[in-house]
């Protein structure tokens, strides 16, 4: 858990601070290797864990079973760096010997997810391919799952068209994983209202500086944003539209003090992805491990 939340805490910093003039800053430095320590760290006590586990191969390998008490996304973390060609070989035995049908496209994301680690973006496609092609595609359950493939998708493009439209799909299906992958979201930003005062200008641009591709091309949701004042706040109503006009993605208001409005950007761009976020920067606390009980 300590590995996933110092690699969760690590990407909202980077999707907060995508600045041309980020790397210029010594401050990024420091925080960029401090961050990379402490995974590094965790993710040694990680797989010190693991390797002493003598079930490891039912209790956190193995999708869905029984003594498996965490969720097919976290196992991806948890395996990730630890040996690509020799997961994929596990995977693949698994594809073969496990008799449960409908999680054969879970094995295949898995399968699909290491060879794109391993550079081989050919046969990871081809595996998620087969992900999309299983007839519980549309079932709304499975919605992280097709979120995961759309992502993985957009990962092995080379093409930057494909890229955006995978991404969009990814998007779509669940936008609250986006600003924590390694992709960019494109959008087009339509900005009206009050726009005279500082505060407002100051969360425009940091709403700008996050890790936002606010691309002037047709093939992008649509996000709008309002500027209105009262006494004491700065009103913002905000909408992200689908491509085609006809649907509305996201939309609410955020209330921010005139004199209380840093991170206010920040909070915004969140926002967009159904994320709603009140506090920037807040570190998640480390979990201790229970003390073993002696036995009497």
């Amino acid at each position: 858990m300590n590995y996933i939340n110092q690699l969760q805490f690590e990407k909202e910093y980077f999707f907060e601070n995508d600045q041309w003039w980020f790397w210029l800053n010594p401050v990024n430095w420091y925080r960029w290797v401090k961050y990379s320590l402490e995974i590094h760290h965790y993710k040694l006590l990680l797989a010190s864990l693991v390797a002493e586990n003598p079930e490891r191969e039912q209790v956190i390998y193995s999708i869905f079973s029984s003594e498996n008490l965490i969720t097919f996304d976290e196992i991806g973390s948890v395996i990730d760096g630890f040996g690509n060609e020799y997961f994929i070989d596990v995977y693949k035995k698994m594809l073969v010997t496990d008799k449960r049908p409908r999680l054969k496209k879970y094995i295949r994301y898995f399968l699909g997810k290491l060879y794109l680690a391993e550079g081989n973006e050919r046969e990871a496609t081809k595996c998620f391919q087969e992900v999309l092609a299983d007839a519980e595609a549309a079932d709304e359950y499975q919605s992280l799952l097709y979120a995961r493939v759309f992502e993985g998708l957009a990962l092995a493009s080379s093409s930057d068209e494909e890229k955006e439209d995978w991404t969009l799909q990814f998007y779509k299906k669940f936008p609250q994983l986006v600003p924590f992958s390694d992709l960019t979201m494109s959008f087009r930003l339509e900005v009206r209202g009050q726009l005279e005062s500082e505060g407002a200008q100051d969360i425009l641009d940091e709403l700008k500086n996050c890790n936002l591709d606010f691309a002037s091309g047709n093939n992008a949701p649509v996000v709008s944003v309002q500027f209105s004042e009262t006494n004491d706040a700065i009103e913002i109503n905000y909408s992200v539209q689908s491509v085609d006009g006809t649907a509305i993605m996201s939309q609410g208001t955020l209330r921010m003090g005139k004199n209380d409005y840093q991170d206010g950007g920040k909070l915004l761009a969140y926002r967009l992805f159904h994320i709603h976020k009140t506090i920037i920067g807040e570190k998640p606390e480390t979990v201790k491990a229970e003390p073993k009980k002696t036995p009497v």
